[in-house]
C-alpha cells in the first residue's frame, strides 16, 4: 500500500510511505529517496531537516485507523484523511444486505413448513386417518 503526504514542517518535500501487508515491511521516502530507520526501540525513520538535525519519525498504528500514522516530537501526523461516516456505511451496505436477505429467505422458509405442517393436519386429513 503506498501513501503520498506532506509535512507542515517540510512543506516543499514530498513523503511517500510503502507498507507490505505479507510481511509489514515499512518504507518512507522523502523525494523519492528512501530513509534510514534506526536500531533504537520503535525503529523510527530518521528524517533531515533543512537546518541540518535529524528528526525522528515514529510509525504508529491506531486501531480503528487501517493506515499508520507518523509521530514526530509527539505530534501524531496522518498519512491519509481519516474516512467519514457514510463512507463506512456505504462499505458495510453490502455485508448488511446479504445477512438480512440471507436470514430473510431461512425464515420464509421456515414459515413454508409450518404452514405445510398445518395444512397436512387439516380437518379433511384428520377425518381421513380416523376412519382408516
Amino acid at each position: 500500500m503506498n501513501s503520498q503526504f506532506t509535512l507542515p514542517d517540510f512543506p516543499n518535500s514530498n513523503f511517500e510511505m510503502k507498507y507490505s501487508t505479507w510481511f509489514g515491511e515499512q518504507t518512507l521516502y522523502m523525494d523519492d529517496l528512501p530513509l534510514e530507520r534506526s536500531n533504537e526501540k520503535g525503529k523510527p525513520f530518521l528524517i533531515p531537516s533543512h537546518t541540518g538535525e535529524i528528526l525522528k519519525a515514529y510509525p504508529k498504528a491506531g486501531f480503528p485507523n487501517i493506515v499508520r500514522a507518523l509521530v514526530i516530537d509527539s505530534i501524531q501526523y496522518r498519512i491519509v484523511e481519516r474516512l467519514k461516516w457514510y463512507d463506512f456505511a456505504i462499505a458495510l451496505l453490502p455485508f448488511c444486505l446479504v445477512f438480512i436477505f440471507r436470514y430473510s429467505n431461512s425464515s420464509l422458509y421456515a414459515i413454508s413448513c409450518f404452514c405445510k405442517r398445518l395444512k397436512s393436519f387439516s380437518v379433511i386429513s384428520l377425518s381421513r386417518r380416523i376412519s382408516i
